[in-house]
This record gives structure tokens, C-alpha cells and sequence, in this order.
């Protein structure tokens, strides 16, 4: 999975979403899927749902999400 910012600083996840959610959740048990819906347009809303859910600062999640790996 590919991170950017676009022209706004709002993050964006680029490529392909179909194995991150699992793995999330292998590592965080508390992670629901709904809290990992992805909507075109809204990555600032998962941001923020999985930061909330594993109480955890954007920049946080954020370096989460980097470190995944298939």
C-alpha cells in the first residue's frame, strides 16, 4: 500500500486496500471492520476511526499504516 498527501495535506491510501484490514486486525484485536471501510475520498475518516479505536494520534496511525506488510 502506497500513502500520499494530496494538494490539501489530507492523506490518501494509493493502491490496493484488500489485505491491510486483515492484517490490521491480526495485530489489533479491537479493530472492527467497519472501523477499516475505506471510502474514495474519506481516508481522513479512517484515520480517524482507527486512531480513536486504538487511541492512537493520526501521525500514529499513520506510521501503522506504513509499516504494514503483506
Amino acid at each position: 500500500m502506497g500513502e500520499s498527501q494530496n494538494n490539501n495535506g489530507l492523506f490518501m491510501v494509493i493502491g490496493n486496500w484488500d489485505w491491510q484490514p486483515q492484517k490490521l486486525k491480526e495485530q489489533f484485536g479491537q479493530l472492527l471492520y467497519k472501523d477499516l471501510k475505506l471510502e474514495v475520498g474519506k481516508e481522513n475518516d479512517l484515520l480517524i476511526r482507527i486512531g480513536i479505536r486504538l487511541n492512537k494520534t493520526l501521525p500514529e496511525v499513520m506510521n501503522i499504516l506504513k509499516k504494514l506488510k503483506p
